[in-house]
């Protein structure tokens, strides 16, 4: 049976890894970002290896335009077997003493929002189906803040306490709700890739290879029972 997977919030990191580990799994892929030309490209790279893939540009931002959004997928791909969001918060860590409404509102509507608002629109068919999945990956600045990392947290640990009330609520009816915090740099993603670009040194920085945090999605997705996994692993 063909599966099919929505990927929101493919970039040059994780976002493509993603693509990549499952659609080698059989996945046919919804690859969704704001610019076409990269998604054109990474469908192309991935049909060249047998992986259907089809690149949907589109501002997940957009809480009005998700619903065209999803209905132009399914009508391409059908049912939705795995929806997976990996959008990064804009802009960078801040003192908590800095941080002001507008700029949480700039975070929690593009990492909060959205992330309820597509599952709204996936999960009554899942639940209907009696399967699905949902998975989630991000900083995990959602679970722990050190001095001097507040700005993503507050919208991410509000993500976070969605995604883990839903995993208790709709496992019991076989929708999987999972997620990954990455607690370290990507390697090759745009936050990493702009430190390097403007000279910082990381070398002071964990970083991980985006294609084992894939693996780690792919086990979540597979296993289904945990809620959480934190890579690299603290304590």
């Amino acid at each position: 049976m063909t599966r099919t997977m929505v990927i929101l919030g493919v970039g040059s990191g994780l976002g493509r890894s993603v693509a990549w580990q499952f659609g080698r799994e059989g996945y046919q892929l919804a690859l969704v970002a704001r610019r076409q030309e990269p998604l054109a490209q990474l469908a192309e790279e991935l049909a060249a290896d047998g992986i259907v893939a089809e690149p949907f540009a589109a501002d997940v931002a957009d809480l009005a335009g998700l619903p065209d959004l999803f209905a132009r997928i399914t009508a391409r791909f059908g049912a939705i077997d795995v929806l997976y969001n990996g959008v990064i918060p804009p802009g960078g860590f801040v003192p908590a003493t800095d941080l002001t409404v507008d700029t949480l509102r700039d975070q929690i509507e593009v990492v909060t929002y959205p992330v309820i608002a597509a599952i709204r629109l996936v999960l009554p068919d899942m639940v209907a189906r009696g399967e699905g999945a949902i998975l989630w990956a991000n900083g995990a600045s959602a679970l722990h803040a050190d001095p001097g990392m507040s700005g993503p947290g507050p919208a991410l640990a509000a993500t976070r306490n969605y995604l883990q009330t839903l995993h208790a609520e709709f496992a019991p009816k076989g929708v999987y709700v999972g997620e990954l915090l990455v607690a370290a740099m990507i390697e090759g993603s745009l936050p990493f890739e702009t430190m390097a670009e403007a000279g910082l040194d990381l070398t002071a920085l964990p970083v991980v290879r985006p294609d084992d945090l894939a693996a780690l999605l792919s086990q979540l997705n597979r296993e289904r029972s945990s809620f959480e996994i934190v890579h690299p692993a603290w304590g």
